[in-house]
């Protein structure tokens, strides 16, 4: 049975998500993202996907800048994530970790606008998803 981990990068209307075969380290960005209502996840769309991928970890993108620390926009979207990724953990029981995402979104736009590849179809969330994913591995 292959070892996944499942990345998020957390939006109050959408989350990207990717998902990462850690034995092969490959990283697949998901065509769809995970709805959101007002920060709250679309927990049956989710619970489809657990299912279908049984991730063993998940991976939750979190701003870490100390320039911003302060902002009251920061502030709230700080609390938001770790919201989302104490309510994963309560309703999953899956070890959630958290990954600096600065800059993924940055990079993902880059990516996404790549006119050589296909990710032009792919959301930008999702890429994002993905790099947050990819930097979690390479963090030793």
């Amino acid at each position: 049975m292959a070892n996944y981990a499942l990345g998020f990068d957390y939006g109050t209307k959408k989350t990207g998500l990717a998902i990462a075969n850690l034995s092969t380290g490959l990283i697949t960005p998901f065509s769809d993202c995970l709805l959101m209502h007002d920060g709250i996840p679309d927990w049956d769309q989710l619970e489809q996907l657990l299912a279908q991928w049984q991730p063993r970890q998940l991976v939750v993108g979190q701003p870490f800048s100390e320039d911003t620390q302060h902002e009251p926009s920061y502030v709230a979207m700080e609390k938001r994530i770790k919201k989302f990724k104490n309510r994963l953990f309560g309703r999953y029981g899956l070890p959630c970790h958290w990954q600096d995402e600065r800059l993924t979104s940055v990079e993902a736009e880059q990516i996404h606008c790549d006119s050589s590849h296909e990710w032009y179809k792919i959301p930008i969330d999702s890429i994002s998803a993905a790099l947050i994913l990819q930097q979690w591995i390479n963090t030793p």
